[in-house]
């Protein structure tokens, strides 16, 4: 019989479930203290996780913005470097003074033409003037015109 009155006397000190009691206590003791470690151990991982995801996520964005900071840096370096061509390649082109010197220098046998051009004159009009074949050239001129 298992009712109240059993448990009562089951409970009694000195008693066989008392000692059996007894027996496993320690035993209880020491498997709540391993409960409680693993779950405080539980909670420790946790936070440890948390922490290190936060510091890692921490470090690869500021190493994933040095990369992008570096990749945009080379992209600016390399437009850069194309307006520097195009810079130079203009400083190379002789400025319109240069190519008329250049131009004069280059056509000794028509003396007209450089004193035209020094006269700030147009050199086409002096040269149907001063060239031997300027009635030709006239003629050539009416022609593509329309005029004959």
């Amino acid at each position: 019989m298992n009712g109240p009155a059993n448990e009562a006397a089951d409970a009694a000190p000195g008693s066989a479930a008392d000692e059996e009691r007894a027996k496993w206590f320690p035993l209880m003791l020491v498997a709540a203290e391993l409960v409680d470690a693993i779950v405080d151990q539980a909670a420790r991982d946790r936070e440890n996780y948390e922490a290190g995801y936060r510091a890692a996520a921490r470090d690869f964005f500021d190493h994933g913005y040095e990369v992008g900071y570096g990749h945009a840096q080379e992209e600016m370096a390399e437009q850069w470097s194309r307006v520097h061509r195009t810079v130079q390649e203009h400083a190379r082109t002789p400025t319109h003074a240069e190519l008329q010197a250049a131009r004069r220098a280059g056509v000794p046998e028509r003396p007209a033409l450089a004193a035209a051009a020094d006269r700030g004159a147009d050199p086409a009009e002096e040269s149907e003037e001063s060239s031997p074949d300027s009635g030709q050239q006239a003629r050539v001129i009416e022609l593509r015109r329309g005029v004959a």
